[in-house]
């Protein structure tokens, strides 16, 4: 019996199994609620374009550049970070999808770092009390037969440094879970009003 693969359409950022599109972990984790006040068009401009450039980072190597110049401070704090934590990465902005649980994700980085199999998350951003349980979701993705990875929210900023933090909440995982099971509840109700409205 085959498995439908993964596809990911990068422009609309949409996560595709078969003919059924995957709730991505930060939808489930937003539920029906607002984004936050910093979740602008600028600042998902400013993560899409850091992202690409600490990709470069990771493959190419750091170029300064003119289009560097404008985050030059963030690749900076990334490159301090490497220099760090001398991560060995082995997953670079993977598209991944839990056919079985039907939610999909990109975990920035996955790697070896102090002998630790981690899952790291980069924000250009301040913490959040979502990020553990965004994590969560990143690491249930795909199964270790039940063992948790460790869980990092790297914190780069503007002005070259940046902040580690290791979510060590194993409720994280409950809340993530029960969130995404609100979500197709959610989701059903809507389904089933929609029926109710074209029946009429």
């Amino acid at each position: 019996m085959k498995t439908a693969r993964l596809r990911f359409d990068a422009e609309r950022h949409e996560y595709h199994v078969g003919k059924s599109r995957l709730p991505t972990v930060t939808e489930i984790i937003r539920g029906d609620t607002e984004a936050p006040r910093f979740w602008t068009p600028e600042s998902r401009s400013r993560g899409h374009d850091l992202h690409r450039l600490w990709l470069e980072i990771d493959l190419c190597g750091f170029h300064a550049s003119d289009e560097v110049s404008v985050y030059q401070g963030y690749c900076r704090a990334y490159i301090a970070y490497l220099r760090y934590a001398k991560p060995k990465w082995t997953e670079l902005e993977q598209p991944r999808a839990n056919v079985r649980k039907e939610f999909a994700g990109t975990r920035d980085r996955v790697g070896v770092i102090g002998g630790h199999v981690t899952i790291a998350d980069l924000k250009s951003g301040g913490a959040d009390q979502t990020h553990g349980i965004q994590l969560a979701g990143y690491d249930l993705l795909d199964s270790l037969g039940g063992v948790h990875r460790r869980r990092t929210n790297v914190y780069l900023h503007r002005d070259g440094t940046f902040r580690v933090i290791h979510q060590t909440n194993d409720e994280d995982y409950s809340q993530f879970l029960r969130k995404l099971a609100e979500f197709k509840e959610r989701g059903k109700q809507n389904a089933s009003t929609e029926n109710r409205i074209a029946r009429d």
